[in-house]
């Protein structure tokens, strides 16, 4: 065994296991987004002068925008936003050919 394979194990991978890992990261991180879009406290998108242009810290991980909101929040509901808008444009297409 030499010396490079054992610092990347990734090199003892093919191609097409090195693939199937990759769709399973992105599948799970797609999923934690999902689900975490769900659990997360809409309290902090309220305005928040107080809070206002705060750079990041592990109360505001994106930091805050003009109005106090947090930006975390923000982009992560709106990830979700995106993934049920592309769901519905997909479902709507998928069922427009199997009719």
């Amino acid at each position: 065994m030499s010396k490079v394979s054992f610092l990347n194990p990734l090199n003892s991978l093919n191609l097409r296991q090195k693939t199937i890992l990759l769709i399973v990261i992105i599948i799970l991180v797609l999923v934690s987004v999902f689900i975490s879009s769900y659990s997360i406290d809409t309290s902090t998108m309220v305005t928040n002068f107080i809070a206002r242009n705060q750079p990041p810290s592990f109360e505001h991980l994106f930091g805050t925008d003009w109005l106090g909101r947090d930006m975390f929040t923000r982009t992560i509901k709106a990830v979700n936003s995106i993934y049920c808008i592309v769901g519905n444009l997909l479902y709507k297409k998928k069922s427009k050919k199997s009719a």
